[in-house]
């Protein structure tokens, strides 16, 4: 039998004790240090401003946790962790239940998926879920320059000037969030950031992906930018972050829908790993949609391999927010 209470009512050292073993799984399992960005999550749990619920067993164990926030419109599930499926099922009604949900529009998750029967259970209350894969390349002082994909990839440089490719500045930002409107039109895209799509949502994720920690600290030398015809227009770029523990990560690509198939993206990708090697990075990570075959080829190509999965999931089922 599992028992949901407001996570106020737990232990700071119980509460403590499952943010450390959820941060040490994400270290085992993705070569992420995610103690900093976590480090704020115990006091605004205390404060009342980080709502959240906790799943008890029959003998008054912690046998799951999760921790939401709204952000205009959208409830983002920060944290989901599930010890057995009937753990996995009661968090997310409760999440689905919690007052904070009759005020939202939507539901977005993205969680590593280790809770039992994550996707299902989702599936089952009205979500649209993606699975993406986490891919791992290696560093192993070889130039990544020298790659297949990066000898491919020379005529499309040559066709679309991506020679021209710059490392991303502060400068940027406005132009970034443009960008990122245009490369992801559709609102009813299953994806973890901007679920609805709005303006002030993409400035807010461009945000924080540049100031960081949640998606790691920005790299700049890593990340990649090319400008378009106007002053203020990006055609393409790539957001490169470091999660800690050797790990670099490229957080974010986007190209504008007039500039797809040049092989533009391809470069970018291709620059951001050679800077990550140069700086002396152990490795290079990224999530893509497990749909994408496209993407998922070309980072094969360039030597990544499948380490984990993440669930992605958004509800915008209105009457779900009776429940």
């Amino acid at each position: 039998m599992i028992t949901i209470a407001d996570w106020q009512s737990a232990t700071v050292r119980s509460i403590d004790a499952a943010i450390a073993a959820e941060a040490a799984r994400w270290r085992r399992a993705f070569h992420w240090d995610v103690a900093e960005a976590w480090q704020s999550i115990q006091p605004a749990r205390a404060s009342g401003a980080l709502p959240g619920f906790v799943a008890l067993d029959a003998a008054g164990d912690l046998a799951g946790w999760t921790c939401f926030m709204p952000h205009h419109g959208t409830l983002q599930v920060a944290v989901l962790t599930a010890a057995t499926p009937a753990t996995t099922t009661a968090l997310v009604d409760a999440i689905l239940g919690a007052p904070e949900m009759r005020a939202a529009r939507a539901c977005s998750i993205c969680v590593p998926d280790g809770p039992p029967l994550v996707a299902g259970t989702l599936v089952s209350r009205g979500f649209e879920v993606v699975p993406y894969a986490y891919m791992t390349l290696e560093l192993d002082g070889v130039s990544r320059g020298e790659s297949e994909s990066a000898r491919a990839s020379g005529a499309a440089r040559d066709r679309s000037g991506a020679a021209a490719v710059r490392a991303f500045r502060a400068a940027d930002f406005p132009a970034l969030v443009a960008l990122l409107s245009r490369a992801y039109p559709d609102p009813c895209d299953v994806r973890a950031f901007a679920p609805l799509g709005s303006h002030q949502e993409w400035a807010d994720y461009a945000s924080s992906l540049v100031t960081g920690p949640g998606c790691g600290k920005l790299v700049i030398d890593a990340s990649r930018v090319l400008a378009g015809a106007a002053p203020d227009r990006l055609d393409a770029a790539v957001l490169a972050t470091d999660l800690g523990l050797g790990t670099g990560h490229i957080a974010q690509i986007a190209v504008d829908p007039d500039r797809q198939g040049l092989g533009l993206g391809t470069e970018l990708v291709r620059q951001s790993v050679d800077a990550f090697a140069e700086r002396g990075f152990e490795r290079v990570t990224l999530l893509v949609s497990a749909a994408n075959a496209r993407a998922r080829a070309l980072y094969s190509r360039f030597g990544f391999r499948e380490r984990g999965a993440f669930v992605v999931a958004v509800n915008r089922t209105p009457v779900l927010r009776e429940r």
